[in-house]
């Protein structure tokens, strides 16, 4: 049976006044009342989205112990589920549902929390009654929700109606603010990035929890851009020495940090001494980076190309693969794309061209050094798909 099949044969009943209930109608007009405001207000339109970030967040357990929400990223993408508290039917369903679905959640590397305002010992009635593994935090006054953009102030009318029936939400949730989060879900990635969220001003109605796993899926070939916090000390060092140099810690470097020992090596292997001069190894790079479609390197390189003197047309004209403004340029532009295009079996008239242009064999052998060099930011780029944090480069 579905979760929404569960939600909708309770709400049926419920409104229908049936025991244990036994709620007058007048009751649950005003409850239909409160949702359609709630609708209204556009407070589900400001909640955090999927692209955005999420805020860090440390709360207490249904024992009084801290849970911290960056501490539980470092382990895996993170589910986090806000609800009213014990007191509602519709939310101890979803509780269960999610309980059900914990298997599959733990499956694909995630945490699950639940959060609400009620107070802790309601926290451990909610894991006793719906038989909970999970943790359920409690977020009094809803501060974590409001970070989240979903904290609401019940109006007067529902207060009233509240106190009538003796649901007494001070009580619950130890403060009396009288405010309440929306249903809400959200999977978070390790770099704390929303990768699904689902908000609902109708407390009554809640989104299946497999919808949760398409999401976890996409975190699984997922890659974050690595911070310096979460690195080793090593490529702390380098990220340190790469800002002090660039400014930046560009993306693509930063992911060869998922390694303990590829950046140091990458940047050996970038910096090391070479026979050919700036410009000739930017035409490399612009021409294996066009023939490979890499949009990061060919924006890095758009840029550095204009930094060694090059213009946005000969930039341009060399990513086509040539040069016919430099002939000694021409030739190495056009046996590089042949080489990549080739995967190394060059023409073997470009090959002469490029020893008659006046490159040496040395030359050559430090030709190929660079075209592996940008093989492997290409074939990096092309497998984490990072974001590019270079002004793009002009289609062509």
């Amino acid at each position: 049976m579905t979760l929404k099949a569960k939600l909708d044969a309770f709400k049926a009943d419920f409104e229908a006044g049936k025991p244990p209930y036994n709620v007058p109608y007048s009751v649950i007009e005003t409850m239909h009342r409160a949702t359609a405001d709630l609708r209204a207000s556009g407070l589900a339109d400001g909640a955090l989205k999927v692209g955005d970030r999420a805020p860090a967040f440390t709360l207490s357990d249904a024992d009084g112990n801290p849970v911290s929400s960056a501490e539980l990223l470092k382990q895996g993408p993170l589910v986090v589920s806000f609800y009213r508290g014990v007191w509602c039917p519709y939310c101890n369903l979803d509780l269960q549902a999610l309980q059900a679905e914990l298997p599959q959640l733990k499956a694909l590397g995630a945490s699950l929390v639940a959060i609400s305002p009620q107070t802790a010992s309601n926290s451990r009635k909610a894991m006793r009654q719906n038989e909970l593994s999970f943790p359920v935090l409690n977020d009094s006054g809803n501060d974590v929700a409001a970070a989240f953009g979903i904290r609401y102030q019940m109006p007067d009318y529902l207060i009233e109606l509240y106190k009538s029936l003796k649901n007494d939400l001070p009580s619950f949730n130890g403060d009396d603010s009288w405010t309440l989060p929306l249903p809400g879900r959200f999977v978070i990635d390790t770099d704390g990035v929303i990768l699904y969220a689902e908000v609902d001003p109708d407390y009554t109605s809640r989104p299946e929890t497999a919808l949760l796993l398409p999401s976890l899926q996409q975190a699984l070939t997922r890659f974050p851009v690595p911070t310096a916090a979460s690195v080793t000390p090593a490529n702390q060092a380098i990220f340190e020495q790469l800002k002090k140099g660039l400014g930046m810690v560009p993306n693509l470097y930063a992911t060869l940090a998922y390694s303990d020992t590829a950046l140091g090596n990458y940047l050996t292997l970038q910096n090391g001494k070479s026979a050919l001069i700036a410009k000739e190894r930017e035409v490399i790079n612009l021409v294996v980076s066009q023939v490979n479609q890499c949009e990061y390197c060919l924006a890095a390189h758009t840029a550095l190309g204009g930094m060694v003197g090059f213009t946005p047309e000969q930039i341009i004209e060399i990513r086509k693969g040539g040069a016919a403004f430099d002939a000694k340029l021409d030739a190495l532009a056009k046996l590089v794309k042949s080489a990549t295009l080739n995967r190394g079996h060059a023409e073997p008239a470009l090959l002469a061209a490029f020893l008659a242009a006046g490159y040496s064999k040395g030359q050559l052998v430090d030709t190929v050094m660079v075209i592996g060099d940008k093989i492997i930011t290409n074939y990096l780029h092309a497998l984490t798909q990072v974001p590019v944090d270079f002004p793009a480069a002009p289609a062509i």
